[in-house]
């Protein structure tokens, strides 16, 4: 019974922070970022301060869960089948990322580490996906405007990650 009990309690916390992803991303959308960085496609990232706190609070397979769900159901809401495949690969390379960081630097890289790095690999992801979908290698010229807009943005997600406390660990 008490393992049924987790599962359902961990279902519950994927659809929270799905809805709470999706709603971040969605309010994502509505902040033009370009108007300060002119770099085409430039976000903040603040769907990924859920997918790293379910990562650190809840589990590994919850914030894969939680960030492929959002890639989908955003897609579905704001974009495209492009717009999937860059969200998608960038999302998931950059937990991929964070998992390993998490496993292979445990204590000794801070939220900001992970999501500095977590953004990088999104972008990557990203210019991958550009590179196989036009057949050129021309957009990775745009990589150093990236990784540099990555260090700003993922140090502005894993600032708001310090702040954050374990909510999971509360009773209901």
């Amino acid at each position: 019974m008490q393992l049924l009990d987790k599962k359902i309690r961990s279902l519950a916390f994927c659809g929270v922070f799905t809805a709470l992803a999706l709603a971040c991303n969605l309010l994502e959308a509505l902040i033009p970022l370009q108007v300060f960085i002119p770099l085409p496609g430039i976000k903040l990232g603040l769907a990924n301060v859920v997918s790293v706190y379910v990562l650190y609070y809840i589990g590994e397979k919850e914030a894969f869960s939680v960030t492929v769900c959002r890639c989908i159901i955003a897609s579905l809401i704001l974009g495209s089948v492009t717009s999937f495949a860059f969200s998608l690969c960038g999302g998931v390379l950059s937990l991929t990322s964070s998992v390993l960081l998490k496993k292979i630097a445990k204590s000794r890289v801070s939220f900001i580490g992970v999501c500095v790095i977590g953004a990088s690999c999104h972008n990557l992801g990203q210019i991958a996906v550009c590179c196989a979908m036009f057949g050129t290698l021309a957009v990775v010229r745009y990589l150093p405007l990236l990784l540099l807009s990555s260090v700003i943005c993922g140090g502005i997600i894993g600032g708001i990650l310090c702040f954050l406390p374990d909510i999971t660990k509360r009773k209901v």
